[in-house]
């Protein structure tokens, strides 16, 4: 469930440092998957925050700006160069968008942007001696071979998450996408291990905790996880999640009445919500049969 509104992040980004270093290590990230398609994932990790503080954007600005003086020696290469920047433009750090917070960079932003370099493929191409044609025809299959072999990662929800910690072990949406899983397949013990993961990578994100907390509760530790949730909820009394969770396990515990301080806490933060009102409902019953 949501929260209270957090601030945009176009608001956070706009306070963040210059923009630079996010597009020079955005420009000489692309061009290294282009020249060498291996390690591909849904999430680099590649945060503003990872770049500004490994400082790699800086160095990666002299690449691509050798990359752009070398491409643009011939009028076909400037074209394919001009494609592939413009198509990118929206995505190289100048405006803020959502999944920026996660990474800076992802695949799926090249798609316009290979018109460029399909641009100046068929450009060397044509002008290519027949043997060299027979070399880009056998490179251009094992390419081919490559995409049929990476689409095997979208199999289904857990294979694609499994290979993007593999490609990025501080993955921690990724981890928390393999917790939801293993919570919608009721194995407290998995959810709980990727929750832990998720945890030690974000350690004072109010997700990380609740998702422990709630790993815990379906495994019956629910000391446990009211410890967590009560912890969570005096770090975020404005979220609606620490509340509704440590009201499930109030009642999980046969403490109804203090459960219905938690649900009444979280219609504070939004009025009317018809299952926290529901599961108010039920707490108040269970009360009432109480001694």
């Amino acid at each position: 469930m949501a929260g209270h509104k957090r601030e945009p992040f176009s608001n956070r980004m706009a306070k963040a440092k210059p923009v630079g270093g996010q597009t020079g290590e955005a420009l000489a990230f692309y061009v290294w998957k282009l020249l060498l398609p291996m390690w591909l994932g849904i999430d680099y990790g590649h945060s503003p925050a990872w770049v500004m503080q490994s400082g790699v954007g800086y160095f990666a600005w002299m690449i691509s700006a050798a990359l752009i003086i070398v491409a643009g020696a011939t009028r076909h290469a400037r074209a394919s160069m001009g494609v592939f920047i413009a198509a990118l433009l929206p995505v190289l750090g100048f405006i803020t968008f959502d999944f920026q917070e996660k990474s800076t960079t992802a695949d799926h932003y090249l798609y316009l942007a290979m018109l460029g370099v399909a641009i100046a493929i068929a450009a060397w191409f044509e002008q290519a001696r027949p043997s060299l044609r027979v070399i880009f025809v056998a490179i251009v299959a094992l390419l081919g071979v490559r995409s049929f072999l990476q689409s095997h990662t979208w199999a289904d929800s857990r294979t694609l998450f499994t290979h993007a910690v593999t490609v990025n072990p501080y993955s921690a949406i990724s981890y928390n996408n393999l917790y939801a899983l293993a919570m919608d397949e009721r194995n407290g013990a998995e959810a709980e291990s990727h929750a832990r993961k998720m945890l030690a990578i974000k350690p004072n994100d109010m997700l990380s905790q609740t998702n422990l907390a709630g790993a815990l509760a379906m495994q019956e530790r629910f000391v446990e996880a009211e410890r967590i949730y009560r912890d969570a909820a005096r770090h975020w009394p404005h979220r609606i999640d620490p509340h509704v969770g440590l009201g499930l396990v109030l009642m999980d515990l046969h403490r109804p009445r203090e459960a219905i301080a938690e649900f009444d806490a979280a219609l504070e933060i939004a009025p009317g919500t018809p299952s926290i009102v529901q599961l108010r409902a039920k707490a108040q019953q269970a009360s009432t049969t109480q001694p």
